[in-house]
């Protein structure tokens, strides 16, 4: 890679408005047959399916740090939270017990009686 030139970067989306921006660099995988994906989606009976190749880049572990996972993840919860409740409010509650009584457990989580009062509720 050119000094000089910014490493490129990704952008890392699950369907939610939260992204983490990653730079990757270049990666030579040893497998390049390991880079071929099959496209099934849309494929009749008996069709030969297309086969794409990846383009190979790694993530230089030294440059990312649990911070910035957890942050990226922590401004995920409210909109999968609101994603799952409106799927199934059931479901949240059944999901919110037992995060509630997993913290009582093995007291991880601080202020327990906010996932208390919002199972009740």
């Amino acid at each position: 890679m050119n000094p000089f030139v910014a490493p490129p970067t990704i952008t890392v989306s699950n369907g939610f408005p939260v992204t983490l921006s990653l730079e990757v660099q270049e990666y030579t995988p040893h497998n390049t047959s390991a880079l071929m994906h099959v496209i099934w989606r849309g494929m009749e009976a008996g069709t030969i399916p297309p086969r794409v190749q990846s383009s190979p880049f790694g993530l230089n572990p030294r440059r990312y740090d649990v911070r910035m996972i957890d942050s990226y993840l922590d401004e995920m919860v409210p909109h999968l939270i609101e994603s799952v409740a409106k799927e199934s409010p059931q479901l949240i509650r059944v999901i919110l017990l037992r995060a509630y009584s997993q913290s009582q457990r093995d007291d991880w989580i601080e202020g327990a009686a906010g996932v208390s009062t919002a199972c009740v509720s």
